[in-house]
């Protein structure tokens, strides 16, 4: 943990290439004019710095002087739901995989993850009677929303040529990736302008309540035979 106060020093030795925001072709040309460390580019006036390198740069500068005020965001966890079987008799016939199969489906389909929720992928993993394991990853076009929609698609599979593993199965484990939400509801397009436009009204009213006013703004088409692209347009305050 580096104190807030120390920042600036603590940057200031490490490479300009640690600023991952900027392009390559933008450090190419830091270096070129022998900004080469963090520190370098701090020494540098804020103005010359946005000049040159644009928005990314302005934010590279504020970097560089320990000031970042973008929210910290979590990194996306894969979700999944997986279940597992185990066999007496190993299972060497298509139709008593696919029972194993629907038992699987079963279970998995009705956690309440996956309430409400598709499936991309599905990956199947075995133990076989000859002591090999065996894995397949299987990846849909379309999501998958229904333990029967699952069924049929996996069943495609591996009624495949060498679809089915190359010994009994002594133990099963199905797994389910890709988890988005249900494909088959899709909010019409009114439906989703007007959402559209609720969220919109709702951030313009929390930026009045922070600046006293609202900081948004629509281009309106006033001078539409002007020479000067200038006076073409205008922005206007949005009225929400």
């Amino acid at each position: 943990m580096v104190p807030a106060s120390e920042t600036r020093a603590f940057l200031a030795p490490l490479s300009v290439r640690h600023l991952v925001l900027l392009e390559p072709e933008a450090l190419q040309r830091m270096e070129l004019l022998g900004v080469r460390t963090i520190g370098d580019l701090a020494a540098l006036p804020f103005n010359a710095v946005q000049a040159q390198f644009g928005m990314p740069g302005a934010h590279a500068w504020r970097l560089a002087h320990g000031k970042d005020t973008d929210p910290i965001v979590a990194r996306p966890v894969s979700a999944s739901v997986q279940d597992g079987l185990r066999f007496d008799d190993p299972l060497g016939s298509i139709e008593a995989v696919m029972a194993a199969i629907d038992q699987l489906l079963a279970h998995t389909f009705s956690q309440p993850a996956l309430l409400g929720r598709s499936v991309r992928q599905v990956r199947l993993r075995a133990l076989l009677s000859d002591g090999t394991s065996w894995e397949r990853l299987y990846t849909f076009k379309e999501a998958l929303s229904t333990r029967d929609a699952a069924r049929r698609a996996l069943k495609s599979k591996l009624d495949l040529p060498n679809g089915l593993p190359p010994a009994p199965i002594e133990e099963l484990a199905l797994e389910l990736l890709g988890l988005g939400g249900e494909a088959a509801r899709q909010p019409g397009l009114f439906v989703a302008r007007a959402r559209q436009l609720a969220e919109i009204a709702d951030a313009a009213r929390q930026l009045r309540a922070r600046y006293g006013r609202v900081p948004l703004y629509h281009a309106v088409e006033v001078e539409p035979w002007s020479r000067i692209p200038e006076r073409r347009w205008a922005l206007v305050t949005c009225d929400l």
